[in-house]
């Protein structure tokens, strides 16, 4: 593995903030540090604030850095080069994406189609509102014959 004579063999922090278009931050974005290999170094998320920290980066290396997060395009600064010390910050700027989230809904153990659920939604709503009628009546009868 070659180094640059430069920095040896220092280390780097790498920090940064996730964004939306609108400027709000982002918690829970999945920010990957990989090489040029696209071997993955390491990877963290997000916070509520959405600050992200990698230390011990090795410096005057060139990283590529990957953010995802659903519901939004992946995001990539490729060829980044970490200097020693506190001297790297990003600021990433995430675009809504263009999946079809509105279509699928995740349940627990698979995804199914929203419609399907829905029309279970209405059997079960129906169901329900059957089932309450008839534990009115049993309770009105009851409540009669308790008179």
């Amino acid at each position: 593995m070659l180094t640059s004579p430069l920095y040896g063999q220092q280390k780097g922090r790498v920090k940064g903030t996730v964004v939306s278009q609108t400027g709000s931050l982002l918690s829970g974005v999945t920010v990957t540090v990989t090489d040029s290999l696209n071997k993955v170094i390491t990877n963290t998320a997000t916070d509520a604030k959405g600050l992200f920290l990698f230390e011990s980066l090795e410096a005057g290396k060139s990283y590529n850095i990957r953010f995802s997060i659903v519901g939004y395009g992946n995001k990539e600064e490729n060829n980044f080069i970490v200097k020693p010390a506190d001297n790297n910050s990003i600021l990433i700027r995430m675009e809504e994406g263009s999946s079809q989230l509105d279509e699928v809904v995740v349940v627990g153990y698979g995804t199914q189609k929203k419609l399907i659920l829905l029309e279970l939604s209405i059997w079960s709503a129906k169901k329900c509102l059957k089932d309450a009628w008839l534990l009115m009546q049993r309770k009105c009868y009851k409540v009669l014959f308790q008179i």
